[in-house]
């Protein structure tokens, strides 16, 4: 005979799904390889560490929006505008799903889960909006990396329109504003390229993207060292 599993078992079931549910917008646009709902908040939250003090950011609290964000996922999926979802709709499945997840969890910490999954989706605290902008970042980063790995310059577009002019923090900004540079010039090498497909052989096509990171790693690299020598 099974055993029914606890609550919080449940609970700690249900967070695994997020492993296996894909992003819904990769999905639609043809992506190999799509990431999933964990794999999104995982670097949400990992961008979230690298806040400074003077930032006047609570880094701790960050970190737990970006976890729990998107836990809602694991019981009613990615849904997106294509879906045919009112916000309001998906506003109400999304919160009956975190009253669920707060009542597997129960007690202190999960009125903390629910209450950290409202203040971002009533964006009520600077640490709220900075982890939406962190959201719309790792978006487009994303779209740019699958840009890069299935050979797709500019074909994820749509992902970077959908965010321009949105972002509310210095900080996230400035991240978005090296990220377009760098996908400029990525694009202007592969089009370089291809002027050259006579002699230049398809798989040095796929390379045209490295070029320009070894030259942004050696930057930073030397950023860092003058940093150091600065220091001492």
């Amino acid at each position: 005979m099974s055993t029914k599993p606890s609550k919080i078992f449940e609970f700690m079931l249900l967070m695994g799904k997020l492993k296996s549910t894909q992003r819904t917008g990769w999905v639609r646009r043809g992506v190999k390889h799509p990431e999933s709902v964990a794999d999104h908040m995982y670097r949400m939250a990992a961008m979230s560490m690298t806040i400074e003090p003077h930032s006047g950011l609570s880094k701790d609290k960050c970190i737990k929006l970006a976890l729990v964000h998107d836990m809602a996922e694991s019981i009613t999926g990615d849904l997106t505008p294509h879906d045919g979802v009112s916000k309001e709709e998906k506003h109400r499945r999304e919160a009956a799903s975190m009253r669920h997840i707060e009542g597997l969890v129960g007690g202190d910490s999960g009125l903390e889960i629910y209450n950290l999954w409202l203040e971002y989706e009533t964006q009520s605290s600077a640490e709220a909006q900075f982890v939406k902008d962190v959201d719309k970042f790792d978006m487009i980063l994303q779209a740019y990396e699958y840009e890069r790995a299935e050979d797709r310059p500019k074909e994820l577009e749509e992902f970077f329109q959908s965010t321009e002019g949105k972002f509310q923090t210095s900080i996230v900004q400035g991240w978005v504003d090296e990220l377009n540079d760098l996908r400029r010039k990525n694009s202007a090498i592969c089009v370089g390229l291809e002027g050259l497909s006579s002699v230049v052989n398809e798989s040095d096509s796929t390379t045209c993207v490295s070029h320009v990171e070894d030259d942004v790693s050696r930057k930073h690299s030397t950023e860092f060292a003058k940093d150091r020598l600065g220091d001492n």
